[in-house]
């Protein structure tokens, strides 16, 4: 793996303590089977080096070391992605805000307005030269431009302050719409593609107020403003709810047909029933993860809960500890036939695969799955949509935000219901 390579050229010597000297010229050399060898490796770096090198995840057995290009997220090494490094000099520094706004759970309507508005490509009265009254048209007390209107307007931090997520927006630093969006998209513990829709539809709001005040001197009216936000928020997620359905349907990748695709409680075809269902799911924001289980006992109709806290460098490698935990705690409880369930499609969709991780940098979690599930006489993995995995998604974020680290308990009343049992 990357982490490794920097470490290979420090092993080519001879390391000597007063009783014995030790011959380094490999990996392998301060490695104890698949683990490192803790004793070895201070000796040879140190109490601070040999400790950053201890936190590198190696690949678990009976899986060998893989080569991956580490330009490129699955570590696939293209032509393209060869040229785009060799040419680097030429092109600006990639942000990743441009791939934030085009992700696909985020609507095309929004996204081509925030590109527009990040772009500086809307026009504000700065861009218009023919217009000599530069003031902003909602309230006067300013340069009209567009971190001006959108982020320092009086209308617009009223906007804000009573919008769905209620915020004083001139808290958040930014010179420019760019800047000011990655800022508020770090400040705010809320899913990135849901907190984007909802910007947009703050935007475009702000933006047909101030087009009907400079059009037809319609006065702004932050109330009705705000309730169209929030009805504008709803039809979004209706019809993000509705693209993912479709897809689903319409899908005809080989892989994606492994997965079993679940909305609206209902599933595409007829399978097995096993006595035990795990539902997973995490939270994670700035490094912090709570991960959540929800462990459904079918025979006795009894369900367990099993949340904790975790570091994780992103949500995907969150999803994969929380799925993790759950396997790891099927077979602890001696569940041999298990069905998981998670709302994580690329994670579900790489491990029914079972090749190749989703991303180069989580291999070693990732194969541990693979492991773990070979445990099991049965273990599936299904895709559910988020809003049938809500109780989860409530732990987990309870899990991420709690005092307390591990938490186990058996759930009271109904057990939740298992979707992908419903037949159409």
């Amino acid at each position: 793996m990357d982490s490794l390579d920097g470490i290979s050229g420090f092993l080519r010597f001879n390391a000597t303590d007063s009783n014995k000297k030790v011959h380094i010229s490999s990996i392998a050399d301060v490695s104890i089977g698949n683990d490192w060898n803790a004793e070895v490796i201070y000796q040879i770096f140190g109490l601070d080096l040999g400790n950053l090198i201890l936190q590198i995840p190696k690949i678990p057995y009976p899986f060998s070391d893989q080569v991956f290009w580490k330009h490129n997220q699955k570590g696939s090494f293209s032509v393209k992605s060869a040229y785009c490094i060799d040419q680097s000099w030429r092109f600006a520094p990639e942000r990743q805000i441009w791939k934030w706004i085009w992700d696909r759970n985020i609507h095309p309507k929004i996204s081509v307005f925030l590109w527009r508005i990040l772009n500086e490509a809307i026009p504000t009265k700065n861009r218009l030269p023919f217009v000599r009254d530069k003031d902003c048209s909602l309230c006067g007390g300013g340069r009209e431009c567009a971190i001006h209107l959108f982020r320092d307007c009086s209308f617009s931090k009223a906007i804000w302050l009573g919008g769905y997520y209620p915020l004083i927006i001139d808290s958040i630093p930014g010179d420019n719409m760019i800047n000011f969006l990655e800022a508020l998209i770090s400040s705010l513990p809320i899913e990135r593609s849901e907190l984007l829709n909802f910007v947009g539809c703050v935007f475009s709001e702000i933006w047909n107020q101030r087009n009907a005040l400079c059009m037809r001197s319609t006065v702004a009216d932050p109330l009705s403003a705000l309730q169209r936000i929030l009805n504008s928020v709803k039809e979004l997620n209706l019809v993000c709810d509705n693209k993912a359905k479709d897809m689903c349907i319409l899908a005809h990748d080989p892989v994606l047909d492994s997965v079993q695709q679940v909305f609206d409680g209902q599933s595409e075809e007829h399978m097995t029933q096993v006595a035990h269902v795990i539902f997973t799911d995490a939270s994670w924001v700035d490094g912090l993860a709570g991960l959540a289980v929800v462990g459904v006992d079918r025979l006795n109709g009894c369900w367990f809960v099993n949340a904790q806290k975790s570091k994780a460098a992103s949500a995907l490698e969150a999803e994969l500890q929380a799925i993790l935990l759950a396997l790891s705690w099927a077979v602890d409880s001696g569940w041999n036939e298990v069905h998981v369930l998670s709302d994580s499609l690329v994670a579900v969709t790489a491990l029914n695969a079972g090749e190749r991780p989703p991303n180069w940098k989580f291999a070693s979690i990732f194969f541990s799955v693979v492991n773990v599930s070979k445990k099991l006489s049965l273990c599936k993995f299904y895709f559910i949509n988020r809003s049938l995995n809500s109780v989860v998604d409530g732990m987990a974020k309870s899990a991420r935000v709690a005092i307390d680290q591990v938490v186990l308990y058996q759930g009271e009343g109904i057990p939740p219901v298992v979707p992908i049992y419903f037949s159409s």
